[in-house]
Parts: C-alpha cells; sequence; structure tokens
C-alpha cells in the first residue's frame, strides 16, 4: 500500500516543544518514562509524546531518504550492524560496540564497499592490499586510500578492463574491477618564478621558461612532486623561511641540463630533499 504522501518524509513536531520524560523534573512528570510508558488512566505530557514521536519520526525520516542511520554514540552496535558518518558507511567488528567513534576505532569498525551504495559514498582502505582484495565496488564510485606513500583518492573504472595492477596508480580489486588515481592528466606548466605549495602536491611540473622556485615552508612532511626542466634556462630552486634544501650534489639547487628531471621532497621538518640531475648556480 502506498505511504501517505502528506506525511512523506515528514519529521513529527519538528517545530514543537519536546520535552525528555526520563529527564524532565517538573510536577507529574513522572507519568511518563521511555521504558515504562505512561501510568495506565492516566494522559502524558503533550510535550513528552512530541518528544517521543520527533525521535522515533525522525529515525525514519533518516532511514526513509538514505537507508542506513547515522552513527550515534548512544547506539550499542551489534556485530555485522551498519552505520553511516556523512558519506562513509561502515560495519561493526563486535557484538558490544557502545561509543567507539568510527574513524578512530578500526578494531571496532571497519569501512565497507557495498555494490548497493551510490557513487557518493566514500569507502576507505589503509592499505594498497586491502584494496586489491575488495570486491562489490560500483562503477564511478570513489575510494580512498590512507596508508602513507600511498594516500589520495581513487575512482572505479568500470569502462576499461584491460589495465594492469601496477600497485600505485592502477589497483585490480578481487573482482576484476578497475580502480584508478585521481589525478590530473597533464602536467602544471610553469613559466617564472613561482612558490610550490600543497596544490602542487604529487604533480608533474613542466617548467618553460627560466625560473626560480621556492618550496613554501607550509606544505606537509611528505610533501613532493617532480620537475622536468623543458627550457634551455635556467631552473633553480630555494627553501623558504628557515627550512633546508639538501641535495646528494653539494649546495644542489638547480636542474642541469634541459630536459633535465628533478624530484623534490619534504621528509622532515625545515628540510626539503632535492634529488635529480642537480647542479649548482648563483640566485
Amino acid at each position: 500500500m502506498a505511504r501517505t504522501h502528506s506525511l512523506l518524509n515528514k519529521v513529527w513536531a519538528r517545530l514543537g516543544v519536546r520535552v525528555n520524560p526520563d529527564t524532565d523534573n517538573s510536577a507529574g512528570a513522572d507519568l511518563l518514562t521511555i521504558e515504562g510508558g505512561h501510568i495506565d488512566s492516566q494522559g502524558p505530557f503533550s510535550t513528552h509524546m512530541n518528544y517521543e514521536q520527533y525521535r522515533v519520526s525522525a529515525l525514519l525520516n533518516e532511514v526513509e531518504k538514505d537507508g542506513i542511520l547515522e552513527w550515534s554514540d548512544l547506539t550499542n552496535y551489534g556485530l555485522g550492524s551498519f552505520c553511516k558518518v556523512g558519506s562513509l558507511v561502515y560495519q561493526s567488528l563486535s557484538a558490544s560496540n557502545l561509543n567507539n567513534v568510527p574513524a578512530s576505532s578500526p578494531s571496532k569498525w571497519k569501512s565497507v564497499p557495498l555494490g548497493s551504495l551510490p557513487t557518493n559514498y566514500v569507502t576507505v582502505y589503509d592499505s594498497i592490499s586491502a584494496l586489491q582484495a575488495a570486491e562489490g565496488l560500483v562503477d564511478g564510485q570513489t575510494v580512498f586510500v590512507s596508508a602513507s606513500g600511498y594516500s589520495g583518492l581513487f575512482v572505479v573504472d568500470g569502462a576499461d578492463g584491460a589495465t594492469a595492477d601496477d600497485g600505485f596508480d592502477v589497483i585490480v580489486t578481487a573482482d576484476d574491477k578497475r580502480v584508478k588515481r585521481r589525478e590530473p592528466e597533464k602536467p602544471i606548466t610553469i613559466s617564472g618564478n613561482t612558490t610550490l605549495t600543497i596544490a602542487h602536491h604529487r604533480r608533474t611540473l613542466r617548467v618553460i621558461a627560466e625560473s626560480v622556485l621556492t618550496i613554501s615552508s607550509a606544505v606537509p612532511v611528505g610533501w613532493r612532486c617532480e620537475l622536468k626542466r623543458a627550457t634551455p634556462d635556467q631552473v633553480a630552486f630555494t627553501a623558504d623561511g628557515s627550512d633546508v634544501l639538501q641535495s646528494s650534489v653539494a649546495g644542489g639547487n638547480s636542474i642541469s641540463d634541459e630536459y633535465g628531471w628533478a624530484g623534490l621532497y619534504k621528509d622532515a621538518d625545515g628540510i626539503v630533499s632535492l634529488i635529480g640531475q642537480i647542479d649548482v648556480v648563483s640566485l
């Protein structure tokens, strides 16, 4: 039987006065409790009923819209139970799982890929091998890998049935889904003095004119990029603030030749490494 449209997605007493009966200390408030109901032959307070009907209809409304309820610190989840936090879906790993925040309780929760999930749901894996073992991802679904050195967004590409697993940019799951790193296809072109920021992280930079590239001290440890010198003119580097630029070549601060390559990597607070075809120039 079809639901009444006037009640569809409605929440009772959304604008009404609501009082939790179990915490109400006003006179006569013991007429109703959540577990005890109300005393026989006694009408419950309207504010109490508003509270209960609001709570129930709000939860039903959430299920009706999304199919899975938001995680609650008041719910004691059982083994295999589901919840969501924003666009992430989690499954309980414990038979008694109370007030354990999913994102920070890996022994209690796992992020799960479900074939029925819409593609705007993001699933999280803590390693490339965990993603390789995954099943049930759907075309267009976004995946996040949080492992050190691999972190980033991937997307399931259902149109690609040939690309092999390379352990980094293309991952093939246990049920043969191709998951590709979501990186811009084209390198960033640089044609003059530029400060390198978090926007350049894990990007390829193609330098086409004489440039001094300054690595911002604000980039985090683990920031990296690679560069091609696509110009006969000098391409040099300097570290921002008190950061130190280190190189395998003593005092190295530039790419030595046209068409040469170099890599930058912030491997500790205050230290940026420069590797590749390196030379020393005056700035």
